[in-house]
């Protein structure tokens, strides 16, 4: 099981309640009523006791509860044995997939000039929503994202990296009209998608329904999650698609691919680094932080959280 799981249900018992837990682990109360029942599925027995305001672990419980916590004192021991003998600990970096295709590469070339050898880097490629999520459960440490809603980013500081543009793009093989085109002329094309949770496919349901339209209209659909693929394919004179410009900027330089824009549709999305202040603490990801943003010509000044919906 993973120790996220054990680790919720110790922060319960020691609070008392779901609410209290789930501000000292920075997640929903949701969230934490999802772990503790999947745990009661998983063990197949109540581990709470809910009939009292206060929560109270069962006898079942309370052997978790006493399991749980020499399992997290062996993991910490690990960890901390592991630590010793590569010299620095990892640091966990969750990014959007277009950012990593467009500016990781030479992010990393940057860093790496200074630390290669040094540091353990964990990278991984995530939606926005599942950024947020490890970075509030403690799984990461920084994450770049973009996004077209407002996000509630409290506790943790934010460095707006400016606007990510979106647009449409084809074959000139097509035909269709730039830089503007009509919504009609587009459904009637293939259109290429990644999974259905991604920022660029919310962000197109949005556009839709602000002209009084639905994403359905596109009455031919076609699923990729690999955004290579998808812009091989629209060079190739197969569809259109959705996607971030700074992906594509070369191929639109090079007149291999046209780029298109909707009257009533917003083009741009907001992009944000988010971390947790304590990282500044340690130099290797300051100067990490300090790559990206000289990326983008931005300075260190922290941003309010964006209010929530």
């Amino acid at each position: 099981m993973d120790t996220t799981y054990l680790k919720t249900f110790v922060e319960v018992t020691r609070c008392g309640s779901f609410s209290k837990a789930a501000k000292t682990l920075c997640v929903t109360q949701s969230a934490v009523s999802r772990r503790i029942q999947f745990m009661e599925g998983h063990y197949g027995t109540l581990l709470l006791d809910r009939s009292a305001a206060l929560l109270v672990p069962t006898g079942a419980g309370r052997l978790v509860y006493e399991k749980a916590q020499r399992i997290r004192a062996l993991e910490d021991e690990l960890a901390g044995e592991l630590q010793s003998l590569s010299g620095s600990p990892p640091f966990w970096f969750a990014c959007t997939r277009p950012f990593g295709m467009a500016f990781l590469p030479a992010i990393m070339k940057r860093f790496m000039t200074r630390y290669e050898g040094k540091v353990d880097i964990r990278l991984s490629f995530e939606t926005p929503a599942a950024a947020l999520e490890g970075l509030r459960e403690n799984r990461q440490d920084l994450i770049v994202i973009e996004h077209w809603d407002e996000l509630d980013l409290t506790p943790f500081s934010a460095v707006n990296l400016g606007e990510d543009e979106m647009i449409f793009i084809s074959s000139p093989l097509l035909g269709l009209p730039t830089p503007m085109v009509s919504i009609d002329e587009l459904v009637r094309q293939r259109l290429y998608r990644r999974r259905e949770d991604c920022c660029s496919g919310k962000l197109l349901a949005f556009n839709m329904a602000a002209i009084g339209r639905n994403s359905i209209d596109f009455d031919r659909v076609l699923h990729y999650d690999d955004l290579n693929v998808i812009i091989e394919s629209v060079c190739a004179g197969e569809g259109i698609a959705l996607v971030s410009k700074s992906l594509v900027e070369r191929r639109l330089e090079e007149g291999t691919l046209h780029e298109h824009r909707v009257e009533g549709f917003r083009h741009f999305r907001k992009r944000t680094l988010v971390y947790r202040d304590k990282i500044l603490r340690d130099q290797p990801l300051r100067y990490f932080i300090d790559c990206v943003r000289n990326a983008f010509g931005v300075g260190m000044e922290t941003q309010a959280p964006f209010p929530s919906l």
